[in-house]
């Protein structure tokens, strides 16, 4: 059961893929057309027609798909050609996997040089013995899969039923709720535009940061992380800062694929600024609690009011006086709004930890998956098999 020391290129090679005509390329074709992440198309024309594995050349490059036994590798894209009689096809997947090729890439748009995948030293089995590891592998990793897909469903589950209980506060109301338009209780205050130069690199804590939408999380907290983060290199107008505890709401999309117009939140700290593309809540009276204007506003039917009054294309932006034409339902016992927004800190913290649990379950699957392709490669999988039996 010995195993034999090989360079990448010794046991493969990695073909480049070819353009693909629009002219051919249809919906419902009979192939499948690769990129470098998965099906891209399809066409009733193929390139390749055996089964093997696709190997993001650019953009996503390193991702690694296996293909239908027909198919149009594109020009995004390598494939693999090997030799059948020595190298198990599920394998070869799995140690390429091991190997994380996309921590191979590099460029401005990042691209994998196939030469430099040549050059890596891997320990290859016998023929049977692959076959016996990727056994093993395929159920240890089917098991793993049922788990990751039930866990992610209890994710969602949590969620929906906090978001249903949210809802629920709003649409059920009883008697001493009253229905007014938010014109009534509060006005919106744009932000600043800011400019390039506005900004500074230096991370160091002491610039203001300067709140975006790309700070907003869809359960309207707020996150920051030095990718989101932009900070301001000057001084600015009081009017344009935020003081802890002030209520926000985004007005304008952040792209096409991050839907978080109409998200509210509280803001974290004194050293914030205040971008024209987040409104600041300014209270007219004393009615409303700001807690039960943010969790009226977290509410499935207030987002989507919000965004129907959003106009534009690729960017969707709203103002605060189509914001504020809307109605907000609320209890006039200041009492009875305390205990509502009480009661919904607590479920959703009950929520929250649920959700924590449940991510850190997959966090934990995906280890062991990584533990056991680890294993199997160091020759410790089939060992341990055997000594089961």
């Amino acid at each position: 059961m010995g195993w034999t020391r090989y360079k990448i290129g010794d046991i493969l090679t990695l073909e480049y893929g070819k353009p693909l005509d629009k002219a051919i390329r249809k919906e419902d074709g009979l192939y499948p057309a690769y990129g470098a992440n998965g099906v891209k198309c399809r066409s009733d024309e193929y390139y390749f027609d055996k089964p093997t594995i696709i190997v993001g050349r650019k953009g996503s490059a390193g991702e690694l798909t296996l293909t239908e036994e027909k198919f149009w590798p594109l020009d995004v894209t390598y494939y693999i050609e090997f030799d059948h009689s020595k190298f198990d096809l599920t394998f070869l997947y799995h140690l390429l996997s091991l190997l994380n090729l996309p921590s191979y890439a590099t460029g401005v748009k990042p691209g994998i040089n196939r030469n430099i995948i040549y050059s890596i030293d891997v320990d290859i089995p016998s023929p049977p013995e692959q076959k016996r590891i990727v056994a093993i592998l395929d159920q240890a990793f089917a098991d793993i899969d049922k788990a990751r897909a039930l866990t992610e469903q209890n994710l969602k589950n949590v969620r929906e039923l906090f978001e249903s209980y949210l809802q629920q506060v709003f649409s059920q109301r009883k008697e001493g709720w009253v229905a007014e338009p938010m014109a009534s209780h509060f006005t919106i205050k744009h932000g600043y535009a800011f400019k390039g130069e506005d900004f500074t690199t230096d991370f160091s804590g002491s610039s203001p940061v300067v709140l975006t939408p790309g700070n907003y999380q869809e359960n309207g907290n707020l996150y920051f992380t030095e990718k989101n983060t932009k900070r301001c290199n000057t001084d600015f107008p009081s009017e344009f800062k935020f003081t802890k505890g002030d209520l926000t709401i985004v007005m304008t999309d952040l792209s096409s694929h991050m839907k978080i117009l109409g998200r509210p939140a509280f803001i974290l700290d004194d050293n914030t600024l205040h971008n024209q593309r987040i409104g600041k809540f300014e209270y007219l009276s004393d009615d409303v609690m700001p807690e039960l204007l943010y969790w009226f506003l977290l509410t499935g039917f207030s987002i989507e009011k919000i965004k129907a009054t959003a106009t534009g294309t690729m960017v969707r932006h709203t103002a605060p006086k189509r914001i504020l034409e809307n109605t907000i339902f609320y209890p006039k016992s200041k009492v009875t709004q305390k205990e509502i927004c009480d009661k919904l800190s607590e479920v959703r913290n009950k929520s929250e930890d649920a959700y924590g649990f449940y991510l850190r379950k997959l966090e934990l699957l995906d280890e062991l998956k990584k533990s056991l392709l680890q294993k199997a490669f160091s020759g410790e999988l089939t060992k341990e098999s055997e000594a089961a039996a």
